[in-house]
Parts: structure tokens; sequence; C-alpha cells
């Protein structure tokens, strides 16, 4: 079984060479967050957890900056590939992401539309009132899918995958923002108009835990009951595990890998599915 994680970050530190904006220093080391991140920390997780490969890609607020990135894949192209950081309401950035793609290591990209999460680097609006066509008519030409997160725009997801049937859609973290405990009765709430876009056969799903999933009894009554709706109504052969482990403080990569491969509901091929045959067929990732 070859297993693939679907999302992780590598992050250099802030410095004059690489400045963060001032709203992204909280997800540094005095904050909050888990960056900076180096390609070595990854490596040294994914071999600890048995994870052959990854999809790799920069945090939001380096939109159009993924040297890193791609740095880091081309040093290991059998362990890392690039989801591009696209900046979305500039088609012009459509000549950079082109040369990226000229790189076998860069296989797709990634976007996300939440006003103000991200200081201005997205508008929840830019996924469907055009702003953002060209990026999906670019993806198209590219053959390379699209990892999407607007948690509060599942309408709009629901039309850019009708308007755009050849584009391959990653819809992000299962689109939920249900980070917290607190958050228990609305995680469910947040999948039920998820399931409904798998009516379209272009559109796949990341799958990931939160913190607050680990603890009994959520991890049977909430994880594992929303898990089964997902895999179940898509199918495994467009479900793709995520870790995200370095923003994990209290779990490690092993941890996280046997939560998904455990899945109780999943036979042998729907776990090899979800744990990185899918993932690699999607990306084009022989």
């Amino acid at each position: 079984m070859t297993v693939a994680d679907s999302q992780l970050h590598v992050c250099r530190p802030n410095s004059t060479q690489n400045p963060w904006p001032d709203w992204a220093l909280q997800y540094g080391p005095t904050g909050t967050g888990g960056y900076p991140v180096s390609a070595e920390q990854l490596l040294e997780g994914m071999d600890e957890a048995g994870i052959e490969r990854a999809a790799i890609q920069v945090p939001t607020w380096f939109c159009g900056r993924d040297a890193y990135a791609l740095e880091s894949a081309e040093a290991v192209p059998d362990r890392f590939a690039v989801m591009a950081r696209p900046v979305l309401d500039d088609p012009n950035d459509a000549v950079r992401l082109r040369e990226l793609f000229e790189h076998d290591v860069v296989k797709g990209m990634r976007a996300t539309y939440i006003d103000s999460a991200f200081g201005d680097l997205s508008a929840e609006s830019w996924l469907d009132d055009g702003t953002c066509d060209w990026l999906f008519e670019l993806a198209i030409e590219l053959d390379a899918p699209v990892m999407i997160w607007a948690p509060r725009s599942v309408g709009a997801l629901d039309h850019v995958a009708d308007r755009f049937p050849d584009l391959r859609i990653m819809i992000d973290q299962m689109n939920t923002f249900s980070m917290q405990p607190d958050d228990v009765a609305d995680f469910g709430r947040s999948i039920d108009p998820v399931l409904e876009l798998a009516r379209h056969p272009n559109v796949g799903v990341k799958l990931r835990m939160w913190d607050w999933q680990f603890d009994e009894p959520y991890r049977s009554e909430v994880f594992e009951t929303q898990m089964m709706r997902v895999v179940n109504t898509f199918g495994a052969q467009r479900c793709f595990w995520s870790s995200d482990f370095m923003n994990h403080r209290a779990f490690t990569p092993a941890e996280l890998r046997d939560v998904f491969e455990k899945l109780p509901f999943a036979d042998e091929r729907s776990r090899e599915l979800v744990m990185g045959d899918a993932l690699c067929a999607w990306l084009r990732w022989p």
C-alpha cells in the first residue's frame, strides 16, 4: 500500500529575505501555529509514520511565492509533489504558474476563499464571481487538480463544478471550520452540504481529523461516523487522507496515520485508495 499524505506545509522562518505579513506572525513560534516548517522536519515525521509521499504547499500568506516548496520537492522528487499557490485575483499569474508546471514535481494548485481569515489574500466571492475563472481554465489546460477550501461557499463550489466539468476539484478539509470541541454538533451539519457535491464526478474530498476528535466519545461518535458518510458517498477513489501533522501538537504523525488506516468501516481496497492510491491518481503521480 502506498501511503501518501494530501496536505503538508513547508515554510521558511520570518526574515528580511522572507518576510511574513504582520497578521501571519500569530502562526509562528511565538504564537499558536506550527510554523516555520522545514522539508527536513517533514521527512523526519513521514519516515516515523511510514508516509512515503506527500503533497506539499507553502502557507496561504506566501501566495505566488512557491520557491521553497519547489526546492524541497526537487531535492526528493520521489517523496514530495508541489501544490502551487496562485495569486487568485491576478490572471497575469498564469505566466508564472505555467513556468512552475514545467517542473515535474508540480502536480496541482491550492486555493482558499475565506474573507478576512488570511489577511486580504482571498475573498469568498472570488470563487464564483468570475475572478478565478482564469485559474480554473488554466488548471484544465494543464490537466492539474485544484484543492479548494471555501467553507462558507458550498453553493458556489457546486456552481463551479457544474461550469467546469473537466476541472478536478479536491475539496479541502471537508470544507469545514469545525476545529474546536464546542463544534461537535456543527461538525455533522457542516458535512451535510459537502455530500451533495458527490454528484459531480470531477469532485473529490480531502479527509482530516481535528485534535478534539481524538478524544472519546468524539472519535467513534463524531469522527468515524462522518468519515463513513463521506467515503461511502464519494467513494474511496475520490477521498484523500491528510494529516497536516506539523499543526497537530498533541499527536504524532504515526497516530494521525493510524486513525485513518484503521477506520472500522473500510475494506482493504478502500483503505489503499484513501491512504494514497486515490491521491496519486488524481495528481497524475505514478
